[in-house]
């Protein structure tokens, strides 16, 4: 065991094999403690200190030092100036203090701080964990489960191998930074704080989480988990099985492939569920969503929400307030409303469209091309079949009903009081009228409408009249309610026969 205390020259002090103290004051000293718990103090000026093996404990001072731990579990503190510190084998402390720092920690599970300036840390292998502190700093986890913190400043931040915790701010850090974050191979957790931050999980299952500014979210490949923050953020869920979610903010929402879960959260969002069989939900806002490919499960919110199916065979449901704009697009899709305003178009294929049952509701229904079923349920409803063999069933409310090209069916199953329901397009010999079994007792055969028995629905029968080239039937009677309060007009049309009604039991299908 040795105390060696040098001058103001340039020295070189050697330690024994036991535990030393070593202290080379101002010059540019090298320090060697070679074995044993030694304590190293370089002091002034560029120096180099070598702790050799043992639990070392190394002070590098003003100047720009070079620090060496080698085997043991080392301490390693720079100072002032622009140092290097390399901690070794075994699991070491290392903190460059002020100026612009390197840290490199090595073999073991390594503890590194950067301290004030624009430092850089490599964990090395093992489970280390990395502290960036103020300045622009770069820290790199590399192989093992790590820990990495970036501090103030703009940050950027390598998890490499291993599943890796990573964080741009310090939390409660009142100077934050735009960070940057990448997760690299494994399973990896990255939050952003504040500031406008990149998060890329990489490969792996990862969470992203955002922060108080507008960051960008990627998940890479895996089956990622994404939360956004409270600014404008963008989500990009990449390949796998991935679940965003806004929060708020006018956020933008990318499953990309695989099956995905979006959720948008209480601002304006844009939900894309890309490839695969998706999930998204609009949540408060206006939100724009796009199914994408595959047989998509889309929901609206509340707001004013425009929805797109894409291709596949999609689910796209209303909201339960506000106005609700669907789209099906392509693929056989199923189309439920439950919002004030809905205005559905099935688009491309053989589609089933329900408007809500809000008897205040109003809904705007178009099948679009191929066999359609569209119906209003409650509500004053405007129907459209379009092209196609449709069935229009127009339920509560006063319906406009329009079957639109080729043969189609207007559908009345249940009679309710205070209805007039309009039919635009019935054609002779092409479209039909069916009334179910459970419209009313006493209209179950063709003869109940045509009373007079002329074969044709005219002014003579008791529950039609024509007026100004239209057909109306007036089925108030089924509630015993006066002439008028239910009703159904048949425009254009004065010559109705019984091949234009049916009351037998047929069911829609393509």
């Amino acid at each position: 065991m040795v105390d060696l205390i040098g001058t103001d020259a340039n020295d070189k002090l050697l330690g024994t094999f036991s535990e030393d103290w070593l202290i080379g004051l101002a010059g540019n000293d090298i320090l060697d403690g070679k074995g044993g718990d030694d304590t190293l103090s370089g002091g002034d000026g560029k120096d180099i200190l070598r702790s050799g093996s043992g639990d070392d404990l190394a002070y590098g001072g003003a100047g720009n030092d070079k620090l060496f731990g080698d085997a043991g579990n080392d301490s390693l503190v720079g100072g002032t100036g622009r140092d290097t510190l390399n901690g070794g084998a075994d699991d070491d402390t290392l903190s460059g203090g002020e100026g612009n720092d390197k840290l490199f920690g090595g073999d073991g599970a390594d503890l590194l701080f950067g301290g004030d300036g624009n430092d850089r840390l490599r964990g090395g292998e093992g489970q280390d964990a990395l502290y960036g502190d103020a300045g622009h700093d770069k820290l790199y986890g590399e192989m093992g489960d790590d820990q990495l913190s970036g501090g103030a400043g703009n940050d950027t931040l390598y998890g490499g191998e291993g599943n890796d915790t990573l964080s741009g701010d310090f939390d409660g850090d009142p100077e934050f930074g735009n960070d940057y974050l990448s997760g690299g191979n494994g399973d990896d957790r990255l939050e952003g704080w504040d500031g406008r931050d990149t998060l890329e999980g990489g490969n792996g299952n990862d969470v992203l989480i955002g922060g108080e500014d507008d960051d960008l979210l990627d998940g890479g490949d895996g089956n990622d988990i994404l939360s956004a923050g409270y600014g404008k953020d963008t989500l990009i869920g990449g390949v796998g099985d991935d679940g965003l979610s806004g929060r708020e903010g006018d956020d933008e929402l990318y499953g990309g492939e695989g099956d995905d879960r979006l959720i948008g959260g209480e601002d304006d969002d844009l939900l894309d569920g890309g490839t695969g069989a998706d999930v998204l939900r609009g949540g408060d806002g206006n939100d724009l969503m796009f199914g994408g490919d595959g047989n998509d499960e889309m929901y609206s919110g509340e707001g004013i929400d425009t929805l797109y199916g894409g291709a596949g065979d999609d689910r796209l449901f209303g909201g339960s307030l506000g106005t609700t704009i669907i789209y099906g697009e392509e693929g056989n899709d199923f189309i439920q409303g439950n919002s004030d305003v809905m205005i559905f178009d099935g688009g491309a294929g053989d589609d089933i469209l329900f408007g809500g049952d809000d008897p205040f509701g109003i809904s705007t229904l178009n099948g679009g091309e191929g066999c359609d079923f569209v119906r209003g349920l409650g509500g004053d409803d405007v129907l459209f079949g379009d092209d196609g063999n449709d069935w229009v069933i127009g339920d509560g409310g006063d319906d406009l009903m329009t079957g639109g090209a080729d043969a189609d069916v207007f559908v009345f199953e249940t009679a309710n009081p205070f209805e007039h329901d309009t039919i635009t397009d019935l054609r002779d010999g092409a479209d039909l009228i069916r009334f179910s079994a459970d419209f009313g007792a006493s209209l179950d055969e063709w003869g109940d409408l045509d009373t007079n028995g002329n074969g044709v629905l005219d002014d003579a029968d008791d529950r039609v009249s024509l007026s100004n080239g239209h057909t109306v039937i007036d089925l108030s009677d089924e509630f015993g309610a006066v002439a008028g309060t239910h009703t159904i007009t048949i425009l254009g049309i004065t010559d109705v026969s019984a091949t234009d009604i049916s009351f037998a039991d047929v069911f829609w299908g393509c």
